[in-house]
């Protein structure tokens, strides 16, 4: 076992666990390395102890052969409230003029309703293994076996850095109601989307 993808919604501590796996002196493995192009992923995946952690690749990871998968699973409502709130954030620091706030909304909730359906076709044919979240970023023996199962065997698991990661204290919304019964309602689908994909699944 020399490769592996482990991804996620957006916004599920996909850093925070990139960060801790990539302790292994003799593993190399990264966080969205080129989230604007993709990279062209299937090249990256050529190299030996090469794994990465990246949720721009749930849509494609299906088409992507690596020897192991895993999908990091948070809750898909608190993964949407937290990932427009970032890019509220995040957009007072780009030069560009962003769109306004409802198209942004629009476009997020229609990537999570295609990343939905991707999550289907990753539990049908590449069978990952799913990441509890609220464990991975609380619990060191948790941590460690994640990093077992995916064949990261050197690292201590003292050194592991629990710290949030692109933590915001400043919420614009608070709840899926803040943005309105539509968008509620189609989260609300989504959310019960993905736990039915994933109720078969095996857990670490």
């Amino acid at each position: 076992m020399s490769k592996f993808l482990i991804t996620s919604l957006p916004r599920s501590g996909s850093l925070f666990l990139a960060i801790n796996l990539n302790l292994d002196k003799c593993w190399t493995v990264k966080h969205e390395p080129d989230p604007n192009t993709f990279g062209q992923p299937r090249k990256r995946f050529h190299q030996n102890h090469y794994g990465e952690v990246n949720p721009q690749l749930c849509r494609f990871a299906a088409d992507i052969n690596v020897d192991q998968y895993g999908f990091i699973f948070r809750d898909p409502v608190a993964c949407f409230i937290s990932f427009i709130n970032w890019n509220i954030d995040f957009n007072k620091f780009k030069k560009e003029k962003p769109l306004n706030l409802k198209s942004q909304i629009e476009l997020r909730v229609l990537r999570w309703e295609i990343c939905a359906k991707a999550i289907g076709r990753i539990t049908q044919s590449r069978s990952p293994v799913i990441i509890d979240f609220e464990k991975m970023v609380s619990d060191r023996e948790y941590l460690d076996r994640i990093a077992k199962h995916f064949g990261i065997k050197y690292i201590d698991p003292k050194d592991f850095i629990f710290q949030q990661v692109h933590h915001r204290e400043w919420q614009k919304y608070k709840t899926i109601e803040d943005f309105g019964e539509n968008v509620a309602k189609r989260i609300d689908v989504v959310d019960n989307e993905i736990r039915q994909h994933l109720k078969d699944a095996n857990w670490i």
